[in-house]
């Protein structure tokens, strides 16, 4: 998210009586950025003018390097931690603008439909209503989806409301939920600055010239508002870009088709102020929905439409005073001609993702001096799709919406974090509450540990710590929230804005009732009360989501492991309906991760890797897969485009590589624990990968040790 630090000051509880006005301005590019990468600053600085980034000791200071008095081009140092930039203008300190910091090389991943599952089974996100040509933001912890329109034949509706989902610290997405209206439009363009998101342009029964905005706050988006200043040319299907202290307007088209004008907006510190033509200049070909890059040395317009896709690419010189030269073709780089398709920056890589007819990603390398390199293809998204939104939250990219033969509302998520790999773990805190066979689950901006069995027996306490941007854990505190059953190795299960906790054990028998709490707009839980029974009483089961069917798999019924499944259909407002015991029969696998990836379920454990196929909400019958055997008591945690697994019969924790395919069985040990541990929590959080609780291998000692290691 982008920040205005001049218009930060009030809601950071600044005196204006006590700072001077402003001198600076400042938006930040790419929003998301590794160790090294370059992360421009636009705005007009001074001679005292200096920023500090956060980190792990305290404050770091980048270098930075003025490209002139509008631009500053500044170096991610390795001790920098994610959080907001602090900007100094003389004795004067001021909030500046949040940039996502990753301790790994960023870098976008395939999009898959169904959530890779390994922790609390999850509900695919949708959202409320299908719309294609919105607009989007993250806003704190929140998705947001504006706008659009819907219907396949003229006149088409254009849409006046807004929904948002919230991005849970591991990266899913919890139930999407109304927020608010703006005026009806379509295929606008927006741009955060300072505390506000700016809408701009778009269409609606003709083409429009007028702005909006809305305040930003860390609890999400205010009312859109009426602004005074209005486009010179109305368009929609355009790009705005910050460039020094001004917005940038490029392309688009209007009623007689393809836009070439350029047209800037002043950035005022109480707005924007009036538009008008840059000069004279224009895009060599006119072109809507394109990328559009700004760099250290240009601004780059690649593919779009121009009635039918396009694939040159057009680059604009800038200078430090933030003046653009003429446009000129970028030789030697291309990009696939597709219609409708949406792009994203991410460290110093461009992507390209969908449009008609196709659903390959393409990046494009940006170079230390600003150069933007060819693109060549790099992943793909699940489904084929046009004018959807693309947006980054936390290490995911969520693509939604748009149009597939009619309008959609189903979400693909990606990780940014491809490829990952891990340092070596070390102690990081304790529970409050030594715990072994706990569930543990991400909501909102926590961490939350629930029931299990401690030194006293099994517990029906809950427990949870703050997780901030880069996935550091604060204490754990517990919550007078508490289990209505203690139980220890319950299956869990994120549906909705519910938490079902379902089966498990109560230190005499295995259960068969099943709990839920709300999970609030926060990520704290409400009370918990009863939500029914399964058929058969078991604990160390798996629950997992597919579609409208919540499983329950396997686990134990007294000294017998259950061969066994049931079903229950999930209602629209998050209910389950009964369990049914289906016919067909799992595998007996003592202490496996259960789990979704590609087409198949998959169970880790006791023998090689199965798998069952996936038919829309239901899978079949599970067969051989081949791989390492585990052994027991395993657990599981995704990050990018890897499947990290721990086993109690070891210290080791390997890792398998994970495809839109499935998975690669074959294990590689890439990291060691510090303490053996069985019936541990396993999850990834930001930067970091957390080993939690779990007992010893005799089961004499239970742990509240925490351990973590870093990504990278």
């Amino acid at each position: 998210m982008r920040y205005l630090f001049a218009l930060a000051l009030a809601a950071c509880g600044y005196d204006y009586d006590a700072v001077p006005p402003p001198i600076g301005q400042f938006v930040a590019s790419p929003l998301i950025a590794g160790t090294n990468d370059t992360i421009m600053l636009e705005g007009r600085s001074s001679e005292d003018f200096a920023a500090y980034l956060p980190g792990a000791s305290g404050r770091v200071q980048p270098v930075m390097e003025f490209l002139g008095s509008q631009r500053l081009a500044i170096s991610i140092p390795q001790s920098a931690v994610a959080g907001t930039f602090e900007l100094r203008i003389a004795d004067y300190m001021f909030p500046g603008p949040t940039v996502k910091l990753t301790s790994f090389e960023p870098r976008l991943g395939s999009f898959v439909a169904v959530p890779y599952q390994f922790d609390a089974a999850r509900l695919p996100p949708s959202l409320l209503r299908a719309r294609r040509g919105a607009t989007t933001l993250v806003v704190g912890d929140w998705l947001y989806v504006i706008g659009g329109m819907s219907g396949d034949v003229a006149p088409y509706t254009m849409l006046d409301d807004a929904e948002r989902a919230r991005i849970n610290a591991d990266g899913t997405l919890g139930a999407f939920e109304s927020a608010g209206t703006i005026t009806a439009r379509a295929n606008a363009a927006s741009i955060a600055i300072g505390e506000f998101l700016y809408v701009i342009g778009g269409e609606a029964n003709g083409y429009l010239a007028s702005i909006e905005r809305a305040r930003m706050t860390t609890d999400g988006l205010g009312n859109f508002e009426a602004l005074p200043a209005m486009l010179a040319h109305p368009r929609a299907r355009h790009r705005v870009i910050a460039l020094g202290d001004r917005v940038v307007v490029a392309g688009g088209q209007d009623m007689t088709g393809p836009v070439a004008p350029l047209e800037q907006l002043p950035i005022l510190s109480d707005g924007l102020g009036a538009a008008a033509n840059i000069d004279g200049l224009a895009l060599t070909t006119p072109r809507s929905a394109f990328a559009a890059i700004v760099t250290r040395s240009a601004l780059y317009v690649a593919g779009g439409d121009a009635m039918t896709g396009l694939g040159d690419v057009e680059t604009f010189a800038v200078s430090g005073e933030a003046e653009l030269g003429a446009p000129m073709a970028a030789t030697g780089v291309n990009v696939t001609a597709r219609i409708g398709a949406s792009s994203l920056f991410i460290g110093h890589r461009v992507y390209v993702v969908g449009g008609r007819g196709t659903t390959v990603i393409e990046e494009a390398r940006i170079d230390a001096d600003g150069t933007l390199g060819d693109f060549v293809t790099s992943g793909s998204s699940s489904v084929e799709r046009s004018d959807a939104v693309l947006a980054v939250g936390r290490e995911h990219a969520f693509f939604a919406g748009g149009y597939l033969l009619t309008d959609v509302a189903s979400i693909e998520t990606a990780s940014i974090a491809a490829s990952c790999t891990v340092d070596q773990f070390a102690p990081k805190g304790n529970l409050t509450t030594p715990r072994a066979s706990a569930a543990y689950v991400a909501l909102g901006s926590r961490l939350c540990a629930i029931g299990g069995e401690s030194t006293s027996g099994v517990v029906a306490s809950v427990e949870c710590a703050a997780v901030d941007g880069n996935g550091s854990l604060a204490a754990f505190e517990p919550l007078a929230v508490q289990l209505t059953t203690a139980r220890a190795d319950p299956a869990v299960a994120v549906i909705g804005t519910w938490l079902y906790v379902i089966g498990g054990n109560s230190g005499t028998a295995q259960l068969a009732s099943i709990e839920r709490a709300p999970i609030m707009p926060d990520g704290t839980l409400g009370a918990f009360t009863a939500a029914g029974n399964l058929v058969t009483a078991r604990s160390g089961a798996h629950a997992i989501v597919l579609g409208q069917q919540l499983h329950v798999l396997g686990g134990w019924f007294g000294a017998t492991m259950l061969t066994t499944y049931e079903s229950a259909t999930i209602a629209a407002d998050g209910t389950l309906g009964a369990f049914a015991t289906a016919n067909t029969q799992v595998p007996t696998a003592q202490g496996a991760a259960v789990g979704v990836v590609g087409p198949y379920v998959w169970m880790i454990g006791a023998g090689k890797f199965r798998r069952a196929s996936i038919t829309t909400d239901r899978f079949g019958t599970f067969g051989d897969a081949g791989g390492t055997n585990l052994q027991s008591h395993v657990v599981a945690a995704v990050v990018g485009d890897q499947l990290f697994l721990m086993t109690g019969s070891s210290d080791r924790v390997v890792a398998v590589s994970m495809t839109a395919a499935g998975l690669d069985v074959s294990t590689t040990q890439v990291a060691t624990l510090v303490t053996q541990r069985e019936d541990a929590g396993m999850i990834a959080l930001g930067d970091w990968l957390y080993v939690l609780g779990g007992r010893n291998a005799t089961g004499t000692m239970i742990y509240d040790t925490i351990e973590r290691a870093q990504l990278r």
